[in-house]
């Protein structure tokens, strides 16, 4: 507690494996949020945390590199959270399926501008509405990484590419018989 996320990964931890460039620190859990290389100086304390969208939640952090993608984190944690909900609340059952739903879309090429829009809307709402602790943080890694990481959502989106290459239905090939 006190010392800044890049002490903790780098001096304590001992950095990123095979050198690659840190692109985000996933904090609290599965229901945490992503925090970006920009705010790596973020003091580790419950405030400076929760001013970032992640939350302390178990004190666990999950370092990814430039390989990772963010939308697919998203999905990731969200399907965890998703088999977790005890199903009691229509906010966390219902909401986090449809937020699932529309991050598997959108990993698969599918995705629609307008499924941001519904996607942040529903984020509120189920952050909102839940009865317990976990469907009113289950939100937190879509939000943070739409905040920080829009660009990979636009580009899953728009371009119908995965930056990173992670998300299989989004890899084509193309032989180019002048080489052959």
């Amino acid at each position: 507690m006190g010392m800044t996320l890049r002490e903790v990964i780098y001096d304590i931890g001992g950095g990123i494996k095979e050198d690659k460039e840190f692109k985000a620190v996933q904090m609290g859990g599965p229901s945490g949020g992503c925090i970006p290389k920009e705010l790596l100086d973020t003091p580790v304390d419950y405030e400076s945390i929760n001013s970032t969208g992640a939350i302390m939640g178990s004190g666990g952090m999950i370092v990814m590199d430039e390989t990772t993608c963010m939308v697919d984190i998203a999905r990731f944690f969200l399907d965890f959270t998703c088999k977790e909900s005890c199903g009691k609340c229509i906010y966390c059952r219902i909401g986090t399926q449809r937020m699932l739903e529309i991050l598997n879309n959108i990993s698969e090429g599918k995705g629609t501008i307008e499924d941001l829009e519904i996607l942040e809307e529903l984020c509120y709402s189920v952050k909102d509405g839940s009865l317990c602790g976990l469907g009113q943080t289950a939100p937190n890694p879509v939000l943070t990484t739409l905040k920080y990481f829009k660009e990979e959502y636009l580009s899953h989106i728009n371009d119908k590419k995965c930056p990173t290459k992670q998300c299989r239905s989004l890899l084509y090939y193309k032989i180019d018989s002048e080489n052959v």
